[in-house]
């Protein structure tokens, strides 16, 4: 071979493996350069909730109006109900959470309604579910259902095995006449009823007493303590990807000395959900009520959102 064919040659040997040492870093690479991508989008739309959650509590406090510059990137989607709810698709799982988690607090702005039943009386002709001659505790009690109203069951509670301790507990429309299999369980266990999902959260070996946990309801913060606003997140599989869902809820405080609650009603009319592109967030409080709930004063201000 002749210099100059080998110097042609070597040349080629060396380009190829340049190219394929780019190509297998490009490959090794390639998913921490989108990690970084997708992490800076969450941080920066995570950022622009806290920006709006704060100028809404702003405006709720002073009456001032607020006006806020939003840029949304592909796939993604800002919408405001009586929530500011943000989502977009990551390639990379930067909220791990596939349940509700907060990020600016310790606790959700939520929590389900929990109802203790004394379980005093009896009822001696509930005996299609129990198996054994023991004492059939009952109570009669009313429980909150998911669409706001409320309904009164029978609670039967009883042993299902010649032992010591309670551990089968029911709620029906009419404890003479219950299906053991829908209206029955054990600890743990989940009875729907009109909708409402409830669980059976605590049982009292004794019979005394039980525990069910059903309709979600505000968890109230301290004022002075505690966030008004709370960022929660989680994300959903989708395939090789992961959707992602941001939302800032607001809630109730208290003031520990007083015991007089502040509330926030966050509405939105017309332009209530944007997506890529440019948009203003425009805030005003539109008033102002104040009235007595339970022996206590409660001030709610009502902002009016809208995306322009």
């Amino acid at each position: 071979m002749k210099k100059g064919q080998s110097t042609v040659v070597s040349s080629v040997l060396i380009s190829g493996i340049i190219i394929s040492i780019i190509s297998l870093t490009y490959v090794w690479g390639r998913p921490l350069i989108q990690k970084t991508a997708d992490k800076s989008n969450i941080d920066s739309a995570k950022n622009d909730l806290i920006n709006l959650k704060d100028m809404i509590i702003e405006a709720a406090s002073t009456g001032s109006t607020g006006r806020y510059e939003l840029n949304l990137g592909v796939n993604e989607k800002l919408t405001i109900t009586d929530k500011i709810a943000f989502e977009t698709v990551t390639s990379i799982p930067i909220i791990s959470s596939v349940s509700w988690s907060p990020l600016n607090s310790y606790e959700l702005p939520y929590e389900r309604e929990n109802t203790k039943v004394i379980t005093d009386g009896s009822k001696p002709d509930a005996t299609m579910c129990a198996t054994t001659g023991d004492t059939i505790k009952y109570k009669q009690q009313s429980l909150n259902l998911g669409d706001g109203t409320s309904r009164t069951f029978d609670f039967v509670f009883f042993k299902r095995t010649a032992t010591n301790e309670y551990d089968y507990a029911c709620i029906a429309v009419d404890g003479s006449n219950m299906g053991c299999s829908v209206d029955c369980g054990v600890e743990g266990d989940t009875i729907l009823k009109y909708g409402t999902t409830f669980n059976l959260l605590f049982l009292n070996d004794s019979g005394y007493n039980l525990n069910v946990v059903g309709k979600q309801v505000e968890k109230e913060g301290v004022l002075g303590e505690d966030e008004m606003g709370i960022m929660i997140a989680r994300s959903i599989g989708l395939g090789e990807t992961q959707r992602v869902l941001i939302e800032v809820q607001f809630r109730s405080l208290v003031d520990p000395i007083t015991g007089d609650k502040i509330r926030l009603n966050l509405t939105c009319e017309g332009g209530c959900a944007a997506t890529s592109g440019s948009h203003i967030i425009q805030v005003n409080k539109e008033g102002e009520t104040k009235r007595l709930e339970s022996g206590r004063s409660v001030t709610e201000s009502v902002i009016k959102v809208k995306i322009i």
